[in-house]
Order: C-alpha cells, then sequence, then structure tokens
C-alpha cells in the first residue's frame, strides 16, 4: 500500500467518524427524549386542570388563563411542545397559544392561553348607539 492510498482510506475513515459522531448523537437527544417520556408516565406528571391565574386583556381583548405542567427541564422545548400539543391542548380547546416559562424553582413550566371569549364592542354596535344617543 503506497503512501497515497493509504491517505485516501484515512480519509474515507475519517468522513464516516463524522457520519457515524452525527447520528449517535441524534440518537441520544432521541433516547433522552423517550426517557424523559416514561419517566413522567410512571410519575404521572403533566397539566394541573386549576389554573394559577387568570384574567381579561383588554389589549387583545381575550380571556386568558396560566397553567402549571410538570415536566422535566431538561427537555428540548420541541419535546415540551409536541406533549402539550399532542397531549393537553386538546383537552382546552379553543384557545390560542400564548407563551411558554420554565420556571426552575417550581421545577415546572408555566403555560399561558388565550380562551375564545372577546368583550369587545363592536364597532356596528357602538356606531347605532352614537347614532341614536348624542351628546
Amino acid at each position: 500500500m503506497n503512501l497515497e492510498q493509504a491517505l485516501k482510506k484515512i480519509e474515507e475513515l475519517d468522513g464516516e467518524l463524522k457520519q457515524s459522531t452525527l447520528y449517535f448523537e441524534k440518537e441520544k437527544d432521541r433516547l433522552i427524549i423517550l426517557v424523559a417520556s416514561w419517566k413522567r408516565k410512571v410519575e404521572s406528571k403533566g397539566l394541573r386542570r386549576e389554573s394559577l391565574r387568570e384574567g381579561y386583556n383588554a389589549t387583545t381583548g381575550m380571556h386568558y388563563k396560566t397553567f402549571e405542567i410538570e415536566l422535566p427541564g431538561d427537555l428540548a422545548i420541541t419535546a415540551v411542545l409536541d406533549y402539550l400539543k399532542e397531549n393537553e391542548l386538546p383537552n382546552l380547546y379553543p384557545y390560542t397559544f400564548r407563551k411558554i416559562d420554565y420556571m426552575p424553582k417550581k421545577k415546572s413550566y408555566e403555560v399561558e392561553l388565550d380562551l375564545e371569549y372577546d368583550i369587545r364592542l363592536e364597532e356596528e354596535f357602538l356606531r347605532k348607539y352614537f347614532e341614536n344617543n348624542p351628546y
């Protein structure tokens, strides 16, 4: 085997090593998500149905509720969002997802939703009111 063939073989092996490393990193992330999912099932953690806060936001014209969800803090945010989308949010329909924050002190996430309840006065109502009630 000459030097040129040896260098070519080294390059091929280096490429295989890089591909294997990428594959194993992706597989490791996938397995972490699966283990955390099973851990949640065993501990039966999830969304607490009673809201932490609720109120009305005049800016958006929406009623909002804030819930606490107990999930491991080391999960990727995409895994948390997928869990919410598939398991918890269908039970709260109709809603508009507003935000999610991780609270390290409580070791849980805080999820804020806008519920479809708009109490703003409509333009047609206001126009008729002011036409019939001059200053």
